[in-house]
C-alpha cells in the first residue's frame, strides 16, 4: 500500500520513500514504528504500546522507540515535531488529516473528506462550544502499595477494597478521615460491586463472594460501621450479587445474575420475614449492564429489544416505572462503569480513560485522561468531585542481594515503564523510582520499607541520584531539579534542557550530570550552569567515568563502546558481552548485565573483566546493580496495579 505524508510517497510494504525524485528506504523497525502510528487513525499511542507492537519478543530500552521517532521525523522532514507529536512519558500521536493519509487507490474520498472538513469547521458535524467541564485536578487516595480499587466517601469516611494476592484475602478497608489511617472492616474471597454508604452514613452495604463449607458463593452483607459487626441479608447463593444499593434506610435495591449471566434487579426491605420484589423495568430495558440510583430515582445503562446500547433515567411511583430520558451510547455499557449523577444532574460514566457526560440540557462530551488504564467510576462525593479507580499494568521492583550462591529478594514497589525507573542510592541502602500513585508521574524513594513520595507537582520524566546521595536530580517537561529527601525542590539553570538524565559523579574539573538531549550526549556542570556535547548520534546508553572517557552503546549495536580524544571504538576485551538493557558505572567500575542475566564487572582501568554471576532466567529486567555486596533492581513484566483516584472537575471559560 502506497500513502503520501508530507508530500512523501511511502510504500509501507517495502519501506521505500520517494521524494522530490529521490528514494530512500526505511529501517525495518523504523517502518513497522510507522505502521504502528498509521493504525492508530490518529490516537494517542503509548511507548509501551510501540515496545510490544515492534519489539515483541525482544527486550529493549525505551530509547529504541525515540530513535525510531528522530529517524522517521527526518525521512518525513518533520523538523518542527509537528506532524509527530509527543506527549512526554505517555508516546506519540501521528497527526492525521485528509492530505496526511491518501492511498492511491482512494483518491475518490478526498473530496468527501474536504465536505467533512468543512462541516466540522462550521460546527455542524461537531460542537464548537467547548465542554461545561475540564479536568482541574487529578488527586490521590492512595499511599500503600496494595492494589486498591471500588472506594466510596461519606463526609470524611473513605471505604474501599484493598486486593491480596492470595485467595480469600481481599479486604474491605475504612479510613475515619480521608487521609487517617486504614483499619481492615472485613474480608471475603472477593467484593464485586463499589460497597454502599445508607443515607445516614452509619452502615454500609456490600455484594461479596465468600467460601462457604468449601464452595464459593454470593453473598449480600451489611455492616454497622459504629460496632463494626456485619449481618449476612440473604442466605448464600450461587448467583453473584452484582451491585447492590440503597433505596432508603430500610430498603435496598440490588442486581442478581443468572446462568446465563443477565441480570434481574430487585428490591428488598430489611425487615423480619420480608421477600425480594421483582423490580419492574420499563420495556424498552432488555438487558441490565449496571445501574445506580438517588432514592426513587434510577439510571440503567444496557441494551434495549433491538441490541442497541443505551443509557436510561427511570422515575419511581411506588412500584410503577416511569422513563424520564434515554440516551443512546456509542460504547458498549459492559465495558463501562456505572452510571452516576453529578450535583447539576449531569450523568457521567467511565470506559477505558474516557469519561463521558451527558448533561440535562446540552450535548454529549467526553474527556479523556491519557495514559491513565483503564479507569472504573465508583462515587460522586456531594461536591461533585469523582471517585475512580485506575487499573493499569505496572513494572514490579524487586530487589535482590546476592546471599553465597543464592539471592533474597524483597518486593519494593510498583512503577512504572519508564526512563531511569528505580535506581540504588550511591550507598546501596535507599531505592527511588517513578510511579503514577499520586495521580501524576513523580518521584518517590522507598528507604527501610517505607515509602515516601518526594515531588508533586509536574511530572517527572527522568532522575538519577546525586552522586553523594543526599539529593536527586528530576527532570520534567520545562525545568531541571535538584530535589532533597525531604522534597524540598530548587531548579537549576541551563540552556538546554535534555530529555533523559543517565548519571550523576565528578571527575577531575568537578561535578557532573550527563544527559542526552535528541541525538547527543552532554555533560552538564550544576555549578557553572554549562553544557558540553561530548557525543551526536544514536545513543541508547551511556557512562563517562572519571578518567575522561564515554562509554556507550546503541539500540542497533548492544555492545560497549569508548568514545575518548574524539574517537568512537569498541571495547574489544568485553565484545562477548551482549547487553540486556542499561549498564552502570558505580565506584570506578562498571557493571553489565547480558541477555542470559549474567553480571558482569569490568574495571576501565585495567581493563579486566569478571562474571559476578550465573546465568539467571528469573531476571527480567535489570534497572541498576550495586556491588559490595552485590545487588540488583529487577523489574517483572506487567504486574497489575490499581489505585485510588480522587478527580477535581471545574467550569470551562466560554
Amino acid at each position: 500500500m502506497i500513502v503520501s505524508i508530507n508530500h512523501r510517497e511511502i510504500n509501507l510494504h517495502s519501506g521505500e520513500i520517494s521524494y522530490q525524485g529521490e528514494v530512500s528506504v526505511l529501517e525495518p523497525k523504523v517502518l513497522a514504528v510507522l505502521n504502528a502510528l498509521l493504525d492508530a487513525e490518529g490516537q494517542l499511542l503509548s511507548t509501551e504500546k510501540i515496545l510490544d507492537t515492534v519489539w515483541a519478543d525482544v527486550v529493549v530500552g525505551p530509547n529504541a522507540v525515540q530513535r525510531c521517532i528522530t529517524q522517521l521525523r527526518k525521512h518525513l522532514g518533520d523538523d518542527s515535531k509537528t506532524l509527530i507529536k509527543t506527549f512526554p512519558k505517555l508516546g506519540y500521536r501521528l497527526q492525521i488529516s485528509p492530505t496526511t493519509r491518501v492511498s492511491r487507490q482512494a483518491n475518490y474520498l478526498y473530496p468527501i473528506a474536504v465536505l467533512l472538513m468543512m462541516l466540522v469547521l462550521a460546527g455542524v458535524l461537531w460542537p464548537s462550544e467547548k465542554p461545561p467541564y475540564r479536568i482541574a485536578q487529578l488527586l490521590s487516595d492512595s499511599y500503600e502499595s496494595g492494589n486498591e480499587s471500588q472506594s466510596n466517601i461519606y463526609n470524611e469516611k473513605l471505604v474501599y477494597v484493598r486486593h491480596g494476592e492470595e485467595q480469600n484475602s481481599t479486604q474491605l478497608m475504612l479510613r475515619a478521615t480521608l487521609h487517617g489511617p486504614a483499619e481492615v472492616l472485613h474480608q471475603a474471597h472477593s467484593f464485586v460491586d463499589t460497597p454502599a454508604f445508607s443515607p445516614d452514613g452509619r452502615t454500609l452495604l456490600v455484594s461479596e463472594q465468600t467460601i462457604y463449607q468449601q464452595t464459593k458463593c454470593a453473598q449480600l452483607r451489611r455492616i454497622d460501621l459504629t460496632t463494626q459487626t456485619s449481618q449476612a441479608l440473604l442466605p448464600c447463593q450461587k448467583n453473584r450479587f452484582r451491585f447492590a444499593r440503597w433505596r432508603t434506610s430500610r430498603e435496598i435495591i440490588y442486581g442478581q445474575e443468572d446462568n446465563h449471566r443477565h441480570i434481574t434487579l430487585w428490591r428488598h426491605q430489611l425487615v423480619p420475614g420480608a421477600k425480594a420484589q421483582r423490580l419492574r423495568l420499563p420495556k424498552e430495558i432488555q438487558q441490565v449492564a449496571a445501574f445506580s440510583n438517588q432514592a426513587d430515582q434510577l439510571f440503567i445503562s444496557g441494551k434495549d429489544i433491538n441490541n442497541t446500547a443505551q443509557l436510561w433515567h427511570i422515575r419511581y411511583e411506588g412500584i410503577h416505572p416511569e422513563l424520564v430520558k434515554q440516551i443512546a451510547l456509542s460504547y458498549d455499557p459492559f465495558d463501562a462503569s456505572q452510571p452516576l449523577v453529578l450535583p447539576d444532574e449531569t450523568l457521567v460514566q467511565s470506559i477505558r480513560d474516557q469519561l463521558h457526560f451527558y448533561p440535562p440540557d446540552n450535548a454529549p462530551y467526553s474527556l479523556t485522561l491519557h495514559g491513565s488504564g483503564q479507569l472504573n467510576l465508583s462515587a460522586v462525593t456531594h461536591t461533585g468531585e469523582l471517585l475512580l479507580s485506575r487499573a493499569a499494568q505496572a513494572n514490579q521492583i524487586m530487589r535482590h542481594i546476592k546471599q553465597g550462591e543464592k539471592w533474597a529478594s524483597t518486593p519494593v514497589a510498583l512503577g512504572n515503564p519508564a526512563h531511569n525507573l528505580a535506581l540504588f542510592q550511591p550507598n546501596g541502602e535507599a531505592v527511588a523510582f517513578l510511579s503514577v500513585r499520586s495521580g501524576k508521574q513523580q518521584l518517590w524513594v522507598w528507604h527501610d520499607r517505607a515509602l515516601t513520595q518526594l515531588t508533586k507537582g509536574a511530572e517527572v520524566l527522568s532522575f538519577v541520584w546525586h552522586h553523594e546521595g543526599h539529593s536527586l536530580y528530576a527532570l520534567t517537561q520545562d525545568a531541571l531539579l535538584s530535589v532533597d529527601l525531604s522534597g524540598y525542590t530548587i531548579p537549576l539553570k541551563t540552556d538546554i534542557l535534555p530529555s533523559i538524565l543517565m548519571q550523576s559523579d565528578e571527575d577531575a574539573q568537578g561535578h557532573f550530570l550527563l544527559t542526552a538531549h535528541d541525538n547527543s550526549v552532554s555533560l552538564f556542570r550544576p555549578q557553572q550552569s554549562t553544557n558540553h556535547t561530548l557525543l551526536e548520534g544514536p545513543i541508547h546508553w551511556a557512562q563517562y567515568t572519571r578518567q575522561g572517557n564515554l562509554l556507550f552503546a546503541t539500540s542497533d549495536h548492544p555492545h560497549l563502546m569508548q568514545w575518548s580524544n574524539g574517537t568512537s571504538t569498541p571495547v574489544s576485551d568485553i565484545q562477548h558481552i551482549h547487553l540486556q538493557w542499561r549498564f552502570f558505572y558505580h565506584h570506578g567500575v562498571l557493571l553489565l548485565p547480558d541477555k542470559q542475566g549474567v553480571i558482569w564487572q569490568y574495571d576501565p582501568v585495567t581493563m579486566e573483566s569478571i562474571s559476578l554471576t550465573k546465568p539467571n532466567s528469573d531476571f527480567q529486567l535489570l534497572s541498576d546493580a550495586f556491588s559490595a555486596p552485590l545487588k540488583v533492581l529487577d523489574l517483572t513484566n506487567q504486574a497489575p496495579s490499581s489505585t485510588l483516584l480522587r478527580l477535581k472537575l471545574a467550569k470551562s471559560n466560554h
